[in-house]
């Protein structure tokens, strides 16, 4: 999907794990260290791949990528390598399930080597990384959809015209097309975290009874978390329905879910609407990075502050005409990230934000404008990080957090 890959991918294996599974997750981009990309849930807890682990895989990834060479005449990318990595990791640990994180796209993406995967997810479609998947919803649509497989379940929260596309390829390939089982009610989505109610639309002759109603009491803010949560809980189902004579699953899963929901509240996810207090500061981190994201945050802001200050960067192929109008309104400071190779050029970016009405309020590479963001917020309900994952990531290395185990 265009957003909420890793949310979702996050709440799967969560959830799954919830039922005495063990599930690999697989996700990217990494925030600070390489290894966030590798977990395995178990009864609810997340443990990343160790360094060792790591390095073990890797031999083993990089003699096979050497026999690549001599047969193809090239070298895999640096994706192929670690989707490769994350698999050789989950078999050699014994995991029952993986849940995978797409790269870009879906058609030609190095985790559509999996030829039968229980349930396939596209969560939303909007305009992104146009060179690559086409210059319209449909077009990009139409390069998802090929995640889809003959005679398994497709799950996507897409609308309008990407859902028509989506419709019409899953039955050309013979796939089961679900939208979520459930829909939702913003009860309260505030700097106080977020409320929802979750209602079960149809059940689709399931073997098991489920929920009719859920609450969701989550620790961040973002109504995109109820649509990722919708999601996952129609994937994680589906999977179920499948796998309950072989693993041995319980008939009954309603007081199971309901269980695994209590225990997802507590599960934040990293570089999605994390709320942190910097020196008494009200400080939220999101990885906005796409216009239906930035749209999102940008309306959630003006419903829950008063004077946000925003510090911003894009990667460069941004709609800088599309982003500047989402922004204008709100006070910014414009900074770099450290992935060199995709950042857009820091004075070039503030020119071009400041020629489209944007407010900018400074300019300066990482460290001195995040000084100056902070000395800024006096005054300020609260501060925004946002605009790229490696941002959000560079912050946070910044405050010297970490996930990973060490």
């Amino acid at each position: 999907g265009t957003n909420g890959k890793g949310t979702t991918t996050t709440f799967i294996a969560n959830l799954l794990s919830q039922f005495g599974l063990k599930v690999g997750a697989f996700r990217k981009p990494h925030l600070i260290d390489y290894r966030e990309r590798y977990a395995i849930f178990s009864s609810g807890k997340e443990r990343y791949i160790t360094t060792e682990e790591l390095l073990r895989a890797m031999d083993e990834v990089v003699e096979a990528s050497s026999e690549v060479e001599r047969t193809l005449g090239e070298l895999p990318s640096f994706f192929e390598i670690s989707v490769a990595i994350a698999y050789s990791w989950f078999m050699r640990s014994g995991v029952h399930l993986s849940v995978v994180e797409i790269g870009l796209g879906g058609r030609l993406d190095a985790t559509n080597v999996v030829s039968r995967p229980l349930v396939s997810v596209i969560t939303n479609v909007s305009l992104e990384h146009t060179k690559t998947l086409g210059n319209s919803v449909e077009d990009i649509a139409r390069e998802k959809s090929f995640i889809s497989r003959w005679g398994r379940p497709l799950v996507t929260g897409a609308r309008g015209r990407a859902l028509e596309v989506i419709k019409e390829r899953a039955l050309s390939r013979g796939a089961y097309l679900f939208n979520p089982f459930y829909s939702y009610e913003v009860i309260r989505n505030s700097l106080d975290g977020l409320i929802g109610l979750l209602r079960l639309e149809t059940s689709h002759n399931l073997p098991f009874k489920l929920p009719r109603n859920l609450t969701f009491n989550y620790t961040s803010p973002g109504e995109m978390f109820l649509s990722n949560l919708a999601i996952s809980l129609t994937s994680t189902i589906l999977a179920l329905r499948d796998l309950r004579f072989t693993l041995g699953l319980p008939r009954d899963i309603r007081d199971h879910l309901i269980r695994a929901i209590r225990g997802l509240e507590r599960k934040e996810v990293p570089g999605r609407m994390n709320l942190l207090s910097v020196n008494g500061r009200r400080v939220l981190l999101d990885s906005a990075k796409d216009i239906l994201a930035m749209e999102k945050l940008a309306d959630w802001l003006k419903r829950n502050t008063e004077n946000p200050l925003i510090l911003l960067t894009f990667s460069k192929g941004k709609d800088l005409d599309r982003m500047s109008q989402i922004l204008r309104g709100f006070d910014v400071i414009v900074t770099s990230h450290s992935n060199t190779a995709r950042a857009y050029p820091l004075e070039t970016l503030a020119s071009e934000l400041m020629s489209r009405g944007v407010n900018v309020l400074g300019v300066a590479p990482l460290r001195e404008a995040w000084e100056r963001f902070l000395r800024e917020l006096d005054g300020r309900d609260l501060g925004v990080v946002t605009g790229s994952l490696y941002l959000v990531g560079d912050v946070l290395s910044l405050l010297g957090l970490s996930f990973v185990n060490q």
